[in-house]
């Protein structure tokens, strides 16, 4: 269990008692001033701090101003406040602004205060089990609709995990907040394509005309995409990014970024994957700065550069993994089509090949594209 403490006071002799009291129960670390509190909990992000106990008064910043700056840091750490002006204001003031758990006036006698750092414990160890829980919910149902996506939608799963791959890399050239949800999005971006018949993305794929109502159907895939997660916990906004990823010119100054990352991508995909070079799918996006922002296609290049960051190899159906790139189309012994070149392989097609493997035999070796990473 995570019992990390971090006392924060101006008072030397104040931090020295503390951790005379509680080094043999908690795990104590101190800071004299707010300043250096905020680097230790910058240093600390991968193992964070379970509960914050700050002095009110000090010179740099008053505690309530200093747990409002260490809640943006740390938003699991349950935070206490220590103050010798018990007034109604600062009360209040902490609880609002520095989202303060426990607030307690001195002198606080050791027995009190051990007390009340149990309480912010255990509610700690409450907010990391419940998001503990939601992250597990989230991954499983995400996981559930990119298997129904890989199996129905081959080739729309194939676009997916591109997309997904680029988005991964841009966002690490991008300073923003909530990636998550971005890198969601562009997982389930082509949810909406279960819906839509594979002779249809077939032609899409492949730049065949298609018929009015073929456009009318795939015109739907990021509405009916949205509606299949929105009432998944915490995934309204990923069905907002995904809802909108196709809008207009007039539109994109309302389009959050995360949608437009995803229309960006999405774009120069369909251009690189219907035959146009990467530098020429590039500089045909940068013609159109009205739908397009300069400055991600710029990220968007620096990432998607011809590099040698794949291996190619001929495997056994038994050694392929999640995450490859199928370099030729696999075929059953009898010439049944099971995966066209160029899908990317997921945990539900390399089960669904084994299965043919087992029962009418598939040819192998098959030979895949590796990411090194």
């Amino acid at each position: 269990m995570n019992n990390k403490i971090l006392f924060v006071d101006d008072d030397l002799n104040i931090l020295s008692s503390y951790k005379r009291s509680f080094r043999l129960k908690y795990d104590v670390h101190t800071a004299p001033s707010p300043t250096e509190a905020l680097q230790m909990i910058k240093e600390n992000a991968q193992k964070p701090f379970a509960v914050i106990i700050s002095d009110f008064k000090m010179p740099d910043m008053n505690g309530v101003q200093f747990l409002t700056k260490a809640y943006e840091l740390s938003k699991n750490t349950v935070r206490m406040l220590i103050t010798g002006y018990a007034d109604v204001e600062t009360a209040i003031s902490a609880v609002n602004d520095g989202n303060v758990f426990r607030f307690l006036t001195k002198p606080c006698p050791p027995e009190i205060l051990s007390k009340n750092i149990d309480a912010c414990l255990e509610h700690y160890q409450l907010i990391v089990a419940e998001k503990e829980l939601l992250r597990g919910t989230l991954q499983g149902s995400i996981k559930v609709l990119t298997d129904v996506l890989a199996i129905t939608n081959p080739a729309a799963f194939g676009q997916s995990e591109r997309i997904k791959r680029i988005v991964h890399l841009m966002l690490r050239n991008l300073n923003i907040d909530n990636k998550w949800q971005i890198e969601i999005g562009a997982m389930l971006c082509k949810l909406g394509c279960a819906a839509v018949p594979a002779e249809t993305m077939e032609k899409i794929y492949s730049g065949k005309p298609l018929s009015p109502g073929e456009e009318a159907a795939y015109a739907e895939v990021p509405k009916i995409g949205a509606q299949l997660i929105k009432n998944i916990p915490r995934m309204e906004i990923v069905a907002e990014l995904i809802e909108k990823q196709n809008f207009t010119e007039a539109q994109r100054s309302k389009i959050p970024i995360g949608a437009r990352i995803i229309r960006i991508i999405n774009d120069f995909d369909m251009l690189s994957k219907g035959g146009t070079d990467v530098y020429e799918a590039i500089r045909l996006l940068k013609e159109k700065p009205e739908l397009y922002d300069i400055k991600l296609i710029e990220i968007l290049e620096k990432v998607v550069s011809p590099k040698d960051n794949f291996v190619q190899r001929s495997l056994f159906i038994r050694d392929l993994r999640e995450g490859m790139v199928v370099m030729e189309d696999i075929e059953t012994t009898d010439r049944i089509l099971l995966i066209k070149k160029g899908q990317v392989l997921s945990e539900a097609s390399i089960y669904r090949l084994n299965n043919y493997g087992k029962s009418v035999g598939v040819k192998e070796p098959v030979s895949v594209l590796i990411e090194i990473k």
